[in-house]
């Protein structure tokens, strides 16, 4: 059986079109009609399966009231990488200061 490649753009289609229409929904359709009418009005029997299932979620964060301000550390110089040599904080100095937040 060969394939149609395209319906005509007129509204008849062909004795052989037709022809070859029948013979497919025949050969496909119609053979499995009885199936598709039992599979489609039978109830079916349904298979319930129960797992327990932990979520982790996440915990409620403190207030905004007991925030704290983190100012990081000022960017290297030009033509020095951050984390080389000599970019370190002084000793007694931290690289990122915490301060609480205040409000105006």
């Amino acid at each position: 059986m060969e394939r149609i490649k395209a319906l005509p753009t007129d509204d008849t289609l062909s004795l052989v079109e037709v022809q070859k229409l029948t013979a497919w929904a025949t050969s496909t359709f119609f053979n499995h009609h009885q199936l598709y009418q039992h599979v489609f009005t039978q109830e079916r029997e349904g298979e319930r399966r129960r797992r327990d299932l932990f979520v982790h979620t996440a915990i409620t964060p403190p207030p905004l009231s007991e925030g704290t301000l983190v100012v990081p550390a000022p960017a290297a110089a030009p033509g020095q990488e951050a984390g080389a040599p000599g970019s370190e904080a002084a000793p007694g100095e931290a690289a990122d200061v915490e301060r609480p937040l205040s409000r105006p």
